[in-house]
């Protein structure tokens, strides 16, 4: 099954907490007491998104954390690796990233060049996603226009 992490997912609403504030930053106290996450978990994601610099700290008794980019600016797809490490849909490219993460029918695979194609368009539909994306609800994203007969039927239940 195909499935987002719990930190991908934690990450995520921290990042739209943060996205909520505008220009105040918030302590990483502030952030567990408003998404209702736990305050080791919230330290955690907060690292692993300071590394990959989708946040920024600021010290000091006015300092807190504030998102380093535009929420347009930060893809969904950026946020998995740095959450979760570089993502791949299945162990013959997840090896790019994890060398350990190795397929032993790779070298005569018949479906190999198929699943490259299929990781390719899940990598850049992640990549076209922002932050302002998810945050707005996605219902006026270009990706609705390619999905929209799938997506007709259910609109009005996710509305």
């Amino acid at each position: 099954m195909l499935k987002l992490s719990k930190l991908a997912d934690y990450a995520l609403l921290i990042l739209h907490t943060l996205a909520a504030q505008k220009q105040d930053g918030l302590t990483g106290n502030g952030l567990a007491e408003i998404t209702g996450l736990p305050l080791p978990t919230v330290r955690k994601i907060l690292t692993q998104l300071l590394e990959h610099k989708l946040v920024q700290s600021t010290p000091g008794s006015r300092g807190g954390y504030t998102l380093s980019k535009s929420t347009s600016a930060i893809t969904l797809y950026a946020i998995l690796n740095a959450i979760d490490g570089e993502w791949a849909l299945t162990a013959c490219f997840a090896t790019k990233a994890n060398p350990d993460n190795i397929c032993v029918y790779e070298n005569f695979c018949q479906l190999k060049h198929s699943w490259n194609i299929v990781n390719t368009w899940l990598m850049r539909m992640l990549s076209s996603i922002s932050l302002e994306d998810m945050s707005s609800g996605l219902h006026q994203h270009d990706l609705n226009k390619l999905f929209a007969p799938a997506y007709e039927p259910i609109k009005d239940s996710i509305a």
